[in-house]
């Protein structure tokens, strides 16, 4: 079995601390928690302007279709299928951790394709936005 070493011990991210950490966001324990409930609070808000941008754009049908139980048994296995990994990235040889998965054929233009596997893909949100804002 090969055993990693482990990583280096560097200073704290958070402004004047003077700990040091071997852990992967770059905080120490005691700055870790605060930065992850910041993280927290931003996927909170992130969440909720899209949640309110969904029902501003989005009927009715396409709203409760998102917030469906099979839509997320659908996403998941996509997830799985795809290692969690943004396939457009992936085919740069770029690995990303995909936050979206991504209907190929709008459901607006084929609502039948809504849960079809080999229509979706898992994207990071970079990819995604990209994607609609080329789309105009």
């Amino acid at each position: 079995m090969i055993v990693m070493p482990p990583r280096p011990l560097r200073p704290c991210k958070k402004p004047n601390c003077t700990a040091l950490t071997r852990d992967e966001t770059g905080y120490c324990e005691k700055h870790k928690v605060e930065y992850l409930e910041i993280l927290k609070k931003q996927k909170a808000e992130r969440d909720r302007r899209y949640d309110e941008n969904i029902r501003k754009t989005r009927d009715k049908q396409y709203y409760e279709f998102y917030k469906s139980d099979e839509w997320e048994r659908v996403k998941k296995q996509i997830l799985i299928r795809d290692k969690g990994l943004c396939q457009w990235c992936l085919q740069k040889r770029i690995i990303k951790t995909a936050d979206v998965i991504h209907h190929i054929v709008p459901i607006k233009d084929d609502w039948s394709k809504r849960f079809d596997l080999s229509n979706l893909v898992s994207l990071c949100y970079e990819c995604h936005n990209k994607h609609h804002a080329s789309k105009g």
